[in-house]
């Protein structure tokens, strides 16, 4: 899946948007699985730099209520001192012979260790490396991960990159740098969706109505990827107590925060039309 957009939210929300109307044919369906939909590979790319600052990270406050924690968190987990200063000072001794006749690429790994709040997954660390590339003249980026949840995770992931390339800034000097117009290319080798994120994203991107209008329908008639949303939407998602993994229960308790639609009222709708007459 190739998905072009002018910049790093603006790809975010359409990856998103994408896999919720991928269909039957597409990828993988697992329905009694947390990681519900999953596909191969994913390339994001993208012209104008990052797209997120602070007060587009409030307008999100569902997925991470303290961006600063989440970056902190990656941070113990990926970052190796060693390895990670070593990739910068080879960035650093080239900083003063950067030539438009000679492009060059420079990678920062990451090295995902054990902590006490997780195991390292069987797969390996999910962020694998940064490569800046300097080429005609300008800095461009390349970000690798092995496998990624694109809705939560991923953006986690973009903040953390995101304050990556400011410390690295903040080190070198990186000739004719420009956030606004930086080209980053992200790819993820194995991508997932979970059914019990997507209407947090739905309500984010498309608001009540919008939310509403689009989970509005029968299972019966829909791609069974959208069947097995809706379907755990209607009767468990919305309902907190139904929620039985207190992990999950969160996403619940912020989609409910957050909209100003009746629930109970729409539920007892939806199944006097869809479930009554089964």
């Amino acid at each position: 899946m190739y998905v072009e957009a002018s910049n790093m939210y603006e790809a975010w929300v359409e990856v998103n948007n994408r896999f919720v109307d991928l269909q039957a044919v597409d990828g993988m369906l697992m329905s009694s699985r947390d990681y519900t939909r999953v596909y191969w590979p994913i390339r994001l790319h993208v012209s104008g730099g990052f797209g997120f600052d602070n007060s587009t990270y409030n307008e999100l406050p569902g997925f991470y209520a303290n961006y600063e924690n989440r970056i902190k968190l990656l941070s113990k987990r990926y970052i190796d001192l060693d390895l990670w200063e070593e990739g910068i000072a080879r960035i650093k001794a080239r900083e003063k012979r950067m030539s438009i006749r000679n492009p060059l690429s420079f990678v920062l790994q990451f090295h995902r260790r054990a902590t006490n709040e997780r195991k390292v997954p069987a797969g390996g660390g999910c962020l694998t490396q940064l490569t800046f590339v300097w080429y005609q003249n300008l800095w461009h980026l390349h970000v690798s991960l092995r496998a990624s949840e694109i809705t939560a995770a991923l953006m986690g992931d973009i903040a953390f990159v995101q304050w990556l390339v400011e410390m690295v800034k903040s080190k070198v000097r990186l000739k004719n740098w420009d956030d606004d117009s930086l080209e980053i290319v992200w790819d993820i080798s194995l991508a997932s969706q979970m059914k019990s994120i997507i209407p947090l994203f739905l309500l984010y991107t498309r608001g009540d109505l919008g939310t509403l209008e689009k989970l509005y329908c029968d299972p019966k008639t829909c791609d069974p990827w959208f069947a097995d949303v809706v379907e755990h939407f209607w009767e468990t998602f919305i309902h907190i107590e139904r929620v039985t993994w207190h992990r999950r229960q969160r996403w619940t308790k912020r989609f409910l925060e957050a909209t100003e639609v009746d629930w109970d009222v729409a539920y007892n709708k939806w199944r006097k039309e869809f479930r009554e007459n089964l």
